[in-house]
């Protein structure tokens, strides 16, 4: 285990320098914990009726009366904003706006089709709350209509139309009043998903940057020649060098992200383990980790001196932070920015950390969760064998 240990000597020997780092970032999980606690988007919902906007281009009377259902409890914005994309992103980032909901034509019909996917617009805000809210409403009021309507023949008109319209509310108002009798449990259960996709969302940058500073400066210290050429000259093989220092390496980052993980459930609370959508969360920050020490490894076999070590620590971790939208929300990005960012894996993390909670509590398939996490593995296998590569190449050297 002579790389193995000598791994961890170097960095009981940089402790300091890492403790530092860690502490100011745990510093700042408790300054956020405190923020996100004082202003979560779902106990906004209580006090503030969400600015709304919904354009129907259908114009039957079963869309104006899904229209007037996703109204109802809201309040419009001050002026009417058009279709544009640009627009409705600045009314969504100034708080003008909360959600904007296009029904396009057809839209009528489309729900009478069994298995038709309803081709809804949505423009949601970033804050978890408000969306999750609507589009727990939008899925109810289908899901209704559709055990309704099909109890007057699949397609209701004239006077059975107007009494499947009424029974239709009845429904809905039944489920309302059952969530404001158990909706305090729901409320803090809300409340603490999105504390926690907050803070995995982050943790991608924290482990980003404590990778390159824990397992690049190990690096620099086991890959330079001298060393390996002493280890080579004493009988130690480059293939036991190699297999040491990967599992130092993905080890002693697992441990940190599990800290930090620990710092999660005491911030926004322990029973939050309990709910369906924590293991799925927990397991996409887990690939994310792995997949960025693969990457790690293998940038700083590319670049192994201090000064390329800092860089990345620093400069690269803050690129993949911001273009993957763990500072700001996706939809306040420029496109293009934030598509090239979907070449790295933390891309995908806070894809994944920002959208299951939502697909759960709106029952929609959880297929895009499972690719996002598919590409994370794959990213880290290819960033693993490219390392592995390029040991191989410069094993040659080390006897030259």
């Amino acid at each position: 285990m002579k790389v193995f240990s000598l791994y961890f000597k170097i960095l009981r020997y940089n402790k300091m320098g890492i403790l530092s780092y860690l502490l100011v970032f745990l510093l700042i999980f408790l300054l956020i914990s405190s923020s996100v606690k004082q202003d979560l988007p779902s106990s906004r919902l209580h006090t503030v009726e969400p600015k709304i906007q919904v354009n129907d281009h259908d114009q039957t009377e079963l869309s104006q009366h899904f229209k007037a259902y996703l109204l109802k409890d809201a309040q419009a914005p001050e002026t009417e904003l058009a279709e544009d994309k640009e627009t409705i992103k600045q009314a969504l980032y100034s708080d003008a706006l909360d959600y904007m909901l296009v029904i396009p034509a057809g839209f009528t019909d489309s729900l009478q089709e069994d298995g038709e996917y309803l081709d809804l617009i949505t423009y949601p805000s970033s804050h978890g709350g408000v969306a999750s809210s609507i589009e727990m409403k939008i899925v109810s009021y289908v899901q209704n209509w559709d055990r309704i309507a099909k109890t007057f023949g699949g397609n209701p008109q004239g006077e059975d139309l107007a009494r499947a319209l009424k029974l239709l509310d009845e429904v809905l108002a039944v489920e309302v009043e059952m969530y404001t009798h158990t909706g305090q449990t729901s409320e803090v259960e809300n409340d603490q998903l999105i504390g926690l996709a907050y803070y995995l969302s982050y943790l991608t940058y924290i482990i980003t940057a404590v990778s390159f500073l824990i397992v690049g400066r190990a690096i620099v210290s086991l890959e330079n020649p001298l060393t390996r050429r002493r280890d080579v000259v004493s009988g130690f093989s480059e293939g036991q060098r190699t297999v040491q220092l990967f599992i130092a390496s993905y080890l002693s980052v697992t441990l940190v992200w599990f800290l930090m993980i620990v710092v999660c459930f005491f911030l926004v609370g322990w029973n939050v383990l309990s709910l369906e959508a924590t293991p799925l969360m927990i397991l996409s920050s887990f690939c994310h980790m792995l997949a960025i020490v693969s990457l790690t490894l293998f940038l700083c076999h590319l670049f192994p001196t201090d000064s390329a070590v800092s860089f990345m620590s620093n400069l690269v971790s803050l690129f993949l932070a911001f273009s993957s939208g763990t500072f700001v929300p996706a939809e306040f990005l420029w496109e293009p920015f934030h598509k090239m960012s979907s070449l790295f894996p933390t891309f995908w993390d806070v894809q994944n950390q920002t959208q299951v909670m939502h697909n759960i509590l709106a029952g929609n398939k959880l297929a895009p969760y499972y690719q996002s996490l598919a590409i994370m593995v794959g990213m880290g296998l290819v960033y693993f064998c490219l390392t592995l590569i390029h040991r191989h190449f410069k094993a040659g050297q080390v006897v030259a």
